[in-house]
């Protein structure tokens, strides 16, 4: 959400803060816990973590993110329909921290009997747009991301032909912030400009 997010905060806290500095800090559902029990940041926005979240903590899940394929018509040519055998025989690009070309898609196709080619893994969403327009290749992108993408860069969206993995997107902080006013309407803040992207 970062990419879609941020600009939308600076716009609201120059009317409403104008004093007030954001700090974006690189962090991911296996870290964001340590982050705030350290101090080192003051709010979460991510996947819900599946293990970890202490009464320390506090978890506010604002809505259910699901995947659609992002690609571009003209690079694929003829094969616009996203049907299966189309996802199956274009090349894929992988978001993958860890460089393993294999996840959830790929259990998902390996019980229907297919197999898909992995062309590239990458380490951030935003890189994607750029190789799918040089070349014939799709990658499974979360809704939110997908649809700024296309809009941003003229490409195309389609439903995944499978059913799709989704996961819950939360705002988690520490309960010692729980009374602090900025910090409250910070948090209210998110959750406003988050509920109308995700609309």
């Amino acid at each position: 959400l970062e990419f879609v997010l941020v600009p939308r905060l600076l716009e609201r806290m120059a009317k409403e803060a104008p004093n007030m500095r954001l700090v974006v800090r690189p962090s991911d559902f296996r870290t964001l816990l340590w982050r705030l029990d350290e101090n080192d940041a003051d709010l979460a926005l991510s996947a819900t973590p599946t293990s970890g979240i202490e009464k320390r903590h506090r978890v506010q899940v604002l809505h259910q993110e699901t995947f659609l394929v992002l690609f571009d018509k003209k690079q694929l040519g003829s094969k616009t329909k996203m049907d299966l055998d189309t996802f199956v025989e274009t090349p894929h690009l992988l978001l993958t921290i860890t460089g393993d070309l294999h996840g959830l898609t790929d259990e998902a196709l390996a019980e229907l009997g297919k197999s898909r080619q992995v062309l590239a893994g990458i380490t951030h969403f935003p890189t994607a747009p750029f190789i799918l327009k040089r070349r014939p290749s799709i990658i499974c992108v979360p809704a939110t991301a997908a649809r700024h993408f296309a809009q941003t860069y003229d490409l195309d969206i389609a439903p995944m032909p499978i059913p799709p993995p989704t996961f819950d997107v939360s705002l988690l902080w520490h309960g010692r912030t729980d009374n602090d006013p900025a910090q409250a309407w910070f948090r209210e803040l998110v959750e406003e400009e988050v509920g109308q992207i995700s609309q």
